[in-house]
């Protein structure tokens, strides 16, 4: 058995040494005898041009494909032959899950694959032998499914099984769930004196808006009747008019009295029937009109209606928001539909509400975070003596009006920490870390008047200058919100890293693109085409995800083979664009140097808070021919604290390697590691056709090499 990846070493420093296994979903494919016995997470998901097959043989999942998926203007694009072989888990944001799996391949080649939110794009070592191995994950989302693209594969590959599990306290606290406070008359009983419940219909055009939102009226409350034989039940209505443009012209929804944290757990549970037998699509939204991607309750395909009463309960982590919402036209019905819900109800956790520090070693494990026990912040006023270990001096710290507490303890090595999580709840793992908060700026800790605005932000950890015990002041939100770090004992803080240039050459060969498509205005730069200028790309991805608003700087070094322009975008991770970065970089032949301020977008275009920007796009298909771009020399940092010596506490990018970098090259494929080893994904369609052929491996073979070839960028079976 050979082990691709092993789980991260501190993962067991983080949980202390009670961890237990859980395992999270499981599939063994031996169970089943044909491919429509299992139930795919969110079906097959392959578009009408995928060129490939699934099925169940000698107990394996069995993937067979004779030519790659093109798309419409027939060029290679791996996602539209994609599916989702296992998931369904209501993944917690910041807990590190583990993908395990066995899987042997007619030839090597590297399949992509995506899960729980990650940057960037994943991959199957798929090879001849069969292999057991296992990936990880830290879910950056509430989605927890493992997506696989396999459009670009020829041949046959096997899949024996897959599992996916995560390691968590085995004393944890147990679960008490109570009623969320304002959310009332789940029953329909009584008419709502703050609805909870809302409704539109295509009949009463009812405009569904959002409390809090300026310029915007209240929701139109749900309609509620007497149950048609049952006179002594209400329960809520919508009345679908039949056939409408959009299934979202019917919709039904429950609106949380309160914002939920995005990764905060939350128990939601309803009756529900129809007039006849339908199915329904369901949504979570921040707002009723402003929808979240990935939040579906665990419905991935919807709610199945009968016109008997079904009891659904449903109880994870909340992906942010305020509403969950059903689309009900989704089976394009032409006839009236009645939809009934009854007993709604909205529970949270029990838990501690106040500001509790949890810590860690994470050099020596000797801590390990115990969110259960962690230090309760008490009520503090006056002033306190500090003494600053590294100097000897005393100094009186005005903590009036703040809350302070103590994590590790003086003369006590063993319980120094140097990491810390705070939180305004304690009494359950994800609730805790769905709540914390941390500064807005980096720290020295031997500054008594270093107080530090602070923000939300989940699973914040907030790394400390040195191990020790230290003493934490935070002002509540409603006075002020600031903290402020003390080193009581401990080690001397560590010295600020010195900013890594990463020297790796990147050389992206950017092939001839299509002519431009239409633009906004409708006027084409070129005469027909479905080109765009972004079909050519490089990123630069961030070590860690980065909030809107954070100060950065980007320098490298460039060169081009041709004179040509290069606009800059922020993405979430390759692909998933948010805003534009810090405007054009202009190539020309001869090598410059580009070093730029760069601030982290706080909003995208629909004015959505950027809370996870990790990388930054180079879109360099602007001019229409072929061109080679250089990069090299990448330094990206944060842009303060900068001190006299140019050295700074943290680095974005790595020393060497090329970890950081991605690239697509061509419409229609995928980004792919820069340095794939195979470089297939890479290959675009060439207008210029040359008949050049290459194996997989890259490499030019004569016109008489047998086997999977690349011919002016698309692969053939060459006998």
């Amino acid at each position: 058995m050979k082990k691709m990846f092993t789980l991260l070493a501190l993962l067991t420093m983080f949980l202390g040494a009670n961890a237990k296994e859980v395992v999270d979903a499981e599939v063994d494919f031996s169970k089943y005898n044909d491919i429509s016995e299992w139930n795919f997470p969110y079906s097959w998901g392959g578009s009408e041009q995928a060129r490939s097959r699934l099925s169940i043989q000698n107990g394996c999942l069995h993937f067979e494909s004779s030519e790659v998926t093109v798309n419409d203007d027939g060029v290679e694009t791996g996602w539209l032959c994609q599916f989702f072989p296992i998931g369904g888990v209501n993944a917690e944001v910041g807990t590190v899950y583990t993908l395990h799996y066995k899987i042997k391949g007619d030839h090597a080649e590297k399949v992509s694959m995506l899960g729980f939110g990650q940057t960037p794009y994943g991959q199957f070592p798929i090879t001849t032998d069969w292999v057991e191995g296992t990936v990880d994950y830290e879910a950056k989302s509430a989605d927890g499914n493992i997506l696989m693209q396999c459009g670009s594969y020829i041949g046959t590959w096997d899949i024996a099984y897959l599992k996916i599990t995560h390691e968590e306290r085995d004393n944890q606290r147990p679960k008490e769930w109570i009623p969320l406070e304002g959310f009332e008359n789940g029953d329909a009983e009584t008419p709502w004196a703050d609805p909870n419940v809302g409704a539109l219909d295509a009949e009463n055009n009812y405009k569904v808006c959002a409390w809090g939102k300026e310029n915007m009226s209240d929701p139109h409350p749900a309609t509620i009747e007497v149950e048609e034989g049952n006179p002594s039940n209400h329960v809520f209505v919508v009345h679908s008019k039949g056939k409408v443009e959009n299934d979202w012209d019917n919709q039904f929804w429950i609106m949380a009295p309160r914002e939920i944290k995005n990764g905060e757990n939350v128990k939601i549970s309803f009756r529900y029937k129809a007039s006849k037998n339908i199915s329904a699509s369901i949504q979570g939204h921040k707002f009723p009109s402003e929808y979240l991607n990935n939040f579906n309750m665990g419905l991935s395909n919807g709610t199945a209606f009968t016109t008997e009463w079904q009891t659904y309960e449903w109880e994870g982590p909340w992906e942010g928001g305020w509403s969950v919402v059903w689309n009900l036209n989704s089976n394009g019905d032409a006839d009236p539909v009645d939809f009934y819900f009854d007993d709604l109800s909205i529970s949270e956790l029990k838990l501690d509400h106040g500001l509790f520090a949890a810590s860690a070693n994470t050099k020596t494990g000797s801590v390990a975070y115990n969110f259960d026990n962690a230090v309760e912040l008490e009520a503090a006023s006056g002033e306190i003596e500090w003494t600053n270990p590294q100097t000897g001096k005393k100094v009186s710290v005005d903590v009036s009006g703040t809350f302070v507490g103590t994590v590790g303890e003086k003369g006590k090595p063993d319980t120094w920490v140097n990491e810390v999580m705070i939180s305004t709840v304690r009494g359950h793992d994800g609730s805790f870390k769905s709540k914390t908060i941390k500064p807005k700026g980096s720290f020295t800790g031997l500054d008594p008047d270093g107080w530090m605005d602070y923000e939300e932000a989940s699973n914040a950890k907030i790394s400390l200058p040195a191990a020790g015990a230290w003493l934490i002041s935070v002002v509540p939100a409603n006075d002020g919100k600031q903290m402020l770090f003390l080193k009581l004992d401990g080690e001397d803080n560590a010295e600020p890293i010195d900013i890594v240039t990463c020297t790796t050459e990147i050389v992206v060969k950017g092939v001839e693109r299509d002519d431009l498509a239409d633009d906004d205005s409708g006027v084409r730069e070129e005469e027909g085409g479905t080109g765009q200028t972004w079909d050519n790309q490089f990123f630069i991805v961030a070590n860690r995800v980065i909030e809107g608003g954070t100060e950065t700087v980007i320098e490298f070094d460039y060169v081009s083979t041709v004179e040509t322009s290069s606009p800059t975008g922020t993405h979430a991770k390759p692909g998933e664009y948010r805003k534009n970065a810090f405007g054009d970089v202009n190539f020309t032949t001869t090598e410059n140097h580009f070093k730029a301020d760069y601030t982290i977008p706080s909003a995208d275009w629909n004015n959505n808070a950027i809370t996870d920007a990790q990388t930054i796009s180079f879109d360099m298909a602007v001019i229409k021919g072929a061109c080679d771009y250089t990069i090299k020399n990448v330094r990206w940092y944060l842009k303060d604290p900068v001190n006299d010596e140019g050295k700074t506490f943290e680095n974005l990018i790595n020393a060497d390697g090329s970890g950081n970098f991605f690239v697509k090259i061509g419409a229609g494929n995928s980004v792919v590691p820069y340095g794939d080893e195979t470089g297939i994904s890479s290959i675009a369609t060439d207008k210029k056709a040359n008949n050049v052929i290459y194996n997989l491996a890259g490499q030019r073979v004569s016109k008489d090499y047998k086997g999977i070839v690349i011919k002016n960028g698309a692969k053939y079976i060459a006998k």
